[in-house]
């Protein structure tokens, strides 16, 4: 058993969590010392920052949202234009039909004059 086991209350033979030293991370890599959050700098330049970059990012999404609704505008003028359009052309193909069953024998005629 080891010096660091403890017994649990059902009998099980558990490993108990290692204390933190007195730096931040122990030893490893992110320790920066003295109980300091890892990386350079102070934490209050470092949230400064931060609430800088989701500022312009509000500025971003804000403009993104305005994008967006002249894209829909677009999209539904150009449903618009397409909708007219195919009523034109089956007018159009209606009267072309109706031409060529009622005076199909006088379009010839025009035809081989």
């Amino acid at each position: 058993m080891s010096s660091n086991s403890i017994i649990d209350s059902h009998g099980k033979n558990v490993l108990a969590f290692p204390r933190a030293s007195s730096g931040d991370k122990r030893d490893g890599p992110g320790n920066t010392g003295n109980g300091n959050p890892p990386g350079d700098g102070e934490l209050e330049a470092r949230v400064a920052k931060l609430e800088t970059h989701v500022e312009y990012m509000k500025r971003d999404l804000s403009e993104a949202r305005a994008d967006l609704k002249e894209i829909r505008s677009d999209v539904n003028s150009i449903k618009n234009k397409l909708s007219w359009f195919a009523g034109a052309a089956a007018i159009v193909v209606a009267v072309l039909a109706w031409v060529a069953k009622n005076r199909f024998d006088q379009v010839l005629e025009l035809l081989h004059k």
